[in-house]
């Protein structure tokens, strides 16, 4: 069952923005944040408004730094998690880094990319299974907006 966009096939890492919106109103963008601690659903009990703060930060500062654009109006939100090859253990399951993701979607929503991240601006969001990626030595967060 396919959910929406994304593939398999990894991209270029090094390029963070794959569209500005050109291809069918698509932008992706990848996120990490060295030494910071991925929110992970599995692991709540850690979670605290520091590391919150930290990725809506890291949302913010993205989109500042690759001047997405603003009011982009609904959108859907697709997201994978993306592990080293090095990682050892079992990938976190698909939904369990939503905390993460909701941190950058209201770091995006600070920017100016909708004025409020509710059911009319962001109207779905969709989680990719987490993939190890032979090419980082991180972990990252791929976040794709579709506008509707």
């Amino acid at each position: 069952m396919m959910i929406g966009p994304d593939t398999d096939a990894v991209q270029d890492l090094s390029v963070t923005v794959a569209d500005q919106g050109t291809e069918k109103g698509r932008i992706d963008v990848v996120f990490w944040g060295a030494d910071v601690m991925l929110q992970n659903a599995e692991n709540s009990r850690h979670w605290s408004e520091k590391e919150t703060a930290v990725w809506r930060n890291i949302g913010f500062m993205e989109a500042t730094r690759l001047r997405l654009a603003k009011n982009i109006g609904p959108v859907e939100v697709y997201s994978r998690l993306w592990y080293p090859e090095s990682h050892r253990g079992k990938l976190c399951d698909t939904t369990a880094w939503y905390p993460t993701t909701k941190a950058i979607i209201d770091g995006l929503t600070d920017y100016g990319m909708w004025p409020d991240d509710d059911g009319h601006f962001v109207q779905f969001e969709g989680f990719h299974r987490a993939q190890r990626v032979p090419t980082i030595s991180e972990k990252r967060v791929r976040v794709q907006l579709v506008k509707l």
